[in-house]
């Protein structure tokens, strides 16, 4: 049998069975974070946030173009799926390599299933493991990324077959050339570079000297940490200069390899040119604005974020490594839904990181060579980034992505820990028939499979992106209310690359010029806003704008009032725009960004209006209802009778921005509340009740999870006099989550009811699970002394001075309340008050670019 044709074969088979999954599951538009904004800038050859990706750029654009019956946004998303699907191959074929120098060739039908068995489970438990899949199905650079350090490693390995001959050193010609010009995709591609070097020189025979593979490498690393760690000039400088000095010593003598490799290398970089050119035409996204060289050297260093130093902790190691990376690593291989027990996710997710630990183990004690070529990497993507990443406890989202790379090369070592344990179970045992352990061997191989079957069960609801539409309605709705002409303040990442992809590629509202706060604290940003079309009016010269970040500090240090250069620039658009544009703000903007223009912005749904009279919590209510009846659409969210779509899936990010939604119906809601109360009969009343609820009700078929507003409804119902509704979706409530805000308006009904006993013990419920909240405690106490059960009233008291070191806040409400004859009935008939319910809930905020520092 063709050995080579077989294991080509088999990896071709695979690499179109997880296509298919992929494509099958891919996402239909643009999903939230960087992929609105990848695939408006593929659409359009523009310049995303650096360091600004321009082989994904330019690939996505040639995708654009394909005749595919696919939309621009499905074409860009294919490309992550067909490189994630060629990544899965080429672990299959690494995996393969591997067991084929540590076993030999196959020679028996048997060997073939325990090799190409175990590359195909390693294969698959990371083509459904739940980063990889995710990063597969979406306009991202992390499936992508993966495939190029699995061809370089696999590109290595094929190396070592023969690596005297002087035809070997094509494999690393290539290596280099593929590791520069694929940091145009993601500058962690060329974190394999480490292993692979090590690994060749652990080779005492090959065609390339130990010099020349070195000095090459000094070069390497210059580059490198000049872009990452050491962004200083002096240290590129002396870095180059010594590396230059040793290239002109080898081919003095004759050696060409350095000067062969450096030019590769450099040939390979030469795509960021592209950005150069691009950028001097002015496309509508042009983030850093890289036209010059100084520019393009500020976008690959990545200058726009703030720097991190690694050796100073954002958190305590045990967060870094426990609470981010191993809960991360845990969640690749959960078999079941996080259901609590033993058969939880995360306790069945240690038997695949058993096996993988297994094939570490093993490929340490065995051919170490290559043990050194995948462990080294993988140590470098899982703890070396854990320390250069260096994340905080108090991240925007999930880091999960960044270790994709650890993520993919441990996929490696589960296909070789499968053949490890099945040679331990089943291998040859003289006490008992061959049979028995060929069996075994085939048995093994298929558990292993039907095990990767059951992880594809467990994620695929929750990667299958087909019906995803949250990300493309909150551009389209954000824009959509809006009126002709107008300038919307955004914040950050998701709730402005939906908003460019709507214009760039759907050509949705291009009249409308959207402004990024977090951008408006670089001085490009601000010139682009006055100069490209739409244009701006900003009445500041270019030397005027580059002195903003001095202004922001001198206003510091006069008036102790912390600026930023952004809200400099706010207030100067505002007055040069106002009356000549409409001029709104996007609700994801936080508060304290709003300082300056709060009493004069005017909600209308998923944006507030800029007005010149001041005033206090300002809304237009007839706006908002007009918005959220008419204009915006809830494609993803709500099926067409109006309820909750269960099934597409939604991720906790989307579970937040979609409770802007919901706070647009609650508003609504606690606005025909309050007509309710100003009503002049009590069927008016009814009517506006009525219609609070119905709002509610909306809000609950958006947002089914938000306690607060069930709580809300609930005590809605308690005015309306439907008492037995509201006892039943608290205690509804309870049963579900036990929140105690539920428990505590069932306190109120209770105790309006009378009912002291049922009250007492809701109320000692609540005590018991908040010891420290005297308002919890002082209405118990109310409630005892109403019932005249004074010795359990002296019993709480008691207890409350023994915990809180003889705290007299109890005893002196008690003797108060002996005096004052006050009843609970007196405390609970209005609104909550001890526990805050947020009818009104603040707006749910995007990141900003200053907060992901490091994102590239």
């Amino acid at each position: 049998m063709n050995e080579r044709r077989l294991r080509l074969g088999l990896a071709g088979l695979l690499f179109l069975f997880v296509l298919v999954a992929y494509i099958e599951t891919m996402a239909s538009t643009a999903s939230f974070w960087d992929c609105g904004e990848f695939i408006a800038t593929a659409y359009t050859l523009g310049i995303p946030h650096p360091p600004a990706t321009p082989l994904y750029v330019v690939l996505g654009r040639v995708f654009t173009l394909l005749p595919l019956p696919l939309t621009i946004a499905q074409k860009v998303n294919f490309m992550s799926a067909l490189f994630g699907a060629l990544g899965v191959a080429v672990l299959f074929l690494i995996v393969v390599e591997l067991l084929r120098q540590q076993r030999g060739n196959p020679r028996t039908t048997l060997d073939r299933i325990v090799i190409y068995g175990s590359g195909l489970v390693g294969a698959l438990f990371t083509a459904w493991s739940n980063t990889y899949w995710s990063n597969a199905v979406e306009a991202e650079v992390y499936s992508i990324a993966s495939f190029v350090m699995g061809l370089t490693t696999l590109l290595a390995l094929r190396w070592s077959r023969d690596p005297e001959t002087p035809q070997s050193t094509r494999y690393i010609y290539l290596i280099i050339y593929l590791l520069s010009l694929c940091v145009g995709f993601h500058l962690g591609t060329v974190l394999t570079y480490p292993a692979i070097i090590l690994f060749f020189l652990l080779f005492r025979k090959r065609s390339v000297s130990d010099a020349d593979l070195i000095i090459f490498s000094i070069g390497f690393f210059v580059f490198l940490f000049y872009v990452t760690l050491f962004k200083d000039e002096t240290f590129f400088l002396v870095g180059f200069f010594l590396f230059l000095i040793l290239l002109l010593v080898r081919l003095a003598a004759g050696h060409r390899f350095v000067a062969v490799a450096s030019l590769l290398f450099f040939l390979g970089l030469t795509i960021h040119f592209f950005l150069m050119i691009r950028s001097g035409q002015n496309p509508a996204i042009d983030e850093a604005n890289p036209e010059t060289f100084a520019n393009l050297l500020r976008v690959l260093k990545r200058e726009q974020y703030p720097p991190s130093n690694p050796l100073e902790r954002k958190a305590s190691w045990e967060f870094q490594v426990v609470g981010h990376f191993w809960r991360y690593f845990t969640e690749q291989y959960e078999l079941s839904q996080r259901a609590g027990g033993w058969f939880s996710g995360a306790r069945l997710a240690i038997f695949p990181i058993l096996v993988g630990a297994i094939g570490f183990g093993t490929m340490a004690a065995g051919r170490f060579r290559n043990f050194v070529l995948v462990g080294g990497t993988f140590l470098i993507t899982s703890v070396g980034m854990i320390f250069f990443l260096n994340f905080s406890d108090a991240e925007v989202r999930e880091r999960d992505y960044f270790y994709s790379p650890a993520f993919y090369f441990f996929g490696i070592f589960i296909g070789v820990g499968s053949a490890a344990l099945l040679d331990f179970l089943f291998g040859s045992r003289r006490e008992r028939p061959a049979w028995i352990d060929r069996v075994g061997y085939v048995a093994g191989v298929a558990i292993l499979l039907l095990l990767t079957f059951k992880l594809y069960q467990r994620y695929h609801f929750e990667h299958d992106r087909t019906g995803e539409r949250v990300p493309w309605g909150y551009g389209y709705n954000m824009l959509a209310g809006l009126e002709p002409n107008a300038l919307i303040f955004t914040n950050g990442d998701n709730d402005t690359f939906p908003l460019w992809y709507q214009q760039e590629v759907e050509g949705f509202r291009t009249d409308v010029r959207v402004i990024n706060l977090s951008l408006l604290n670089t001085t490009w940003y601000p010139k682009q806003l006055r100069d490209n079309e739409p244009r701006v009016a900003l009445g500041w010269d270019d030397r005027e704008i580059e002195l903003l970040p001095y202004h922001a500090v001198q206003i510091w240090r006069e008036q102790q009032v912390e600026y930023q250069p952004r809200d400099l620039a706010v207030i100067q658009i505002v007055r040069d725009n106002f009356g000549k544009k409409p001029i709104y703000f996007a609700v994801t903007i936080p508060q304290e960004s709003l300082r300056d223009v709060r009493d004069r912005l005017v909600l209308e749904g998923l944006v507030y209006r800029f007005q010149a009279e001041k005033g206090e919590d300002l809304r237009d209510h007839d706006r908002i209802a007009d918005n959220v009846d008419r204009v915006y659409r809830f494609d993803g969210i709500l099926t067409a009778d109006g309820k909750h779509d269960a099934n597409v899936y939604r991720d906790h990010n989307q579970e937040v921005l979609v409770q802007n939604y919901a706070g647009a119906f609650i508003r609504l809601g606690a606005h025909a509340e309050q007509l309710a109360e100003r009503a002049p009969d009590d069927s008016t009343r009814q009517v506006y009740f009525r219609e609070a609820e119905r709002r509610y009700k909306q809000a609950l078929e958006v947002s089914p999870g938000f306690e607060a507003l069930q709580v809300l409804l609930g005590n809605l119902y308690i005015r309306m006099g439907a008492r037995d509704e509201a006892e039943q979706m608290f205690r509804e409530l309870i049963a579900e989550t036990g929140d105690d805000r539920a428990r505590f308006e069932l306190a109120r009904l209770q105790l309006l009811e009378e009912r002291y006993d049922e009250a007492i013990a809701t109320l000692a419920e609540l005590v018991r699970r908040n010891p420290d909240d005297l308002g919890l405690h002082q209405l118990l106490l109310e409630t005892l002394v109403e019932a005249g059960r004074n010795e359990q009233a002296e019993a709480l008291i008691a207890n409350w001075e023994a915990r809180r070191r003889g705290d007299p806040s109890l005893r002196d409400y008690y003797q108060f309340l002996r005096t004052e004859g006050l009843s609970p009935q007196d405390v609970v008939s209005g609104d909550s008050m001890i526990v805050p319910l947020g009818g009104d809930p603040q707006p749910t905020e995007s990141d900003t670019a200053a907060d992901r520092q490091g994102r590239r």
